[in-house]
């Protein structure tokens, strides 16, 4: 977990992003770390979130929102575990 100045660090430089897509090749999750930890996807040291999208036949394109996992800003997140959290 990423927590005190290191966390606050985080907040005032670039971070490194993951991304996830969906079966129909749209954006779903974001990811995002420090730098140093970016190759830790099993490590609780990210912040995720999940773009929701309306739902339809096919796959329609048009956004609802996007929501943090757990409704956390926090980097105490694992990449490997983004389809389990709650958004």
């Amino acid at each position: 977990m990423i927590k005190g100045s290191e966390a606050r660090r985080a907040l005032r430089q670039d971070l490194s992003q993951r991304f996830a897509y969906d079966e129909c090749g749209r954006l779903e999750y974001i990811g995002e770390t420090l730098p140093r930890y970016q190759d830790r996807t099993s490590n609780p040291v990210w912040r995720i979130r999940k773009i929701a999208y309306v739902e339809g036949s096919g796959c329609p394109e048009d956004m609802l929102g996007i929501s943090w996992a757990n409704s956390s800003t926090e980097f105490n997140f694992s990449w490997e575990e983004r389809e389990t959290y709650d958004y």
